[in-house]
């Protein structure tokens, strides 16, 4: 419902001019804001494809194909964010020029609590991704990690897990084929 603001002066009546009432107000502001707040970060998510083989590793986005050899010394790694530091010394610089101001300011770490999800290949750091949250870095590694692991053991070529009691053991000289 539009409201109307009525005018009246020394020439009489003039043209009601519409007002936007309370709850169309409301409607654009929780309405236009978390659609914007959704298409940002949507435009500014990556999303990676990983394939792992017995003897590659692939990661795909839009932009990149990276295929490394497994069969090489290869580890996966989490590395703090490469602002991090920068935006910790920028933070409490501004903290300690509010205390001698005598104001209070207060901003958010972002880079603190993001990290570099890098792929460690023949001692050389190959970054993947970024990813922002402590929770969801270390989740997603744990499973790259495991997924390696699985990986190794399908292909006897480490340690791997053991995913039944005979891939426990090695072929011994002499042992009777089943």
């Amino acid at each position: 419902m539009i409201g109307t603001i009525v005018v009246f002066g020394q020439l009489g009546r003039l043209p009601t001019l519409p007002v936007p009432s309370g709850w169309i107000v409301t409607l654009m502001f929780f309405g236009v804001f978390p659609t914007l707040y959704f298409l940002v970060r949507w435009a500014l998510k990556t999303e990676w494809k990983i394939i792992i083989t017995a003897d590659h590793l692939t990661f795909k986005n839009w932009e990149k194909e990276l295929v490394f050899d497994r069969r090489l010394p290869h580890k996966f790694r989490l590395l703090r964010h490469d602002e991090a530091q920068l935006e910790k010394e920028k933070i409490e610089k501004k903290l300690r020029e509010g205390k001698v101001k005598n104001k209070t300011y207060t901003e958010l770490a972002y880079y603190g609590k993001s990290s570099h999800i890098s792929y460690e290949y023949l001692g050389q750091r190959n970054d993947i991704g970024t990813v922002f949250g402590e929770k969801e870095a270390i989740a997603l590694i744990t499973r790259l990690k495991a997924c390696d692991k699985v990986m190794d053991a399908q292909g006897k070529m480490g340690d791997g897990t053991a995913l039944s009691p005979n891939d426990q053991w090695d072929d011994q000289p002499g042992d009777i084929e089943e």
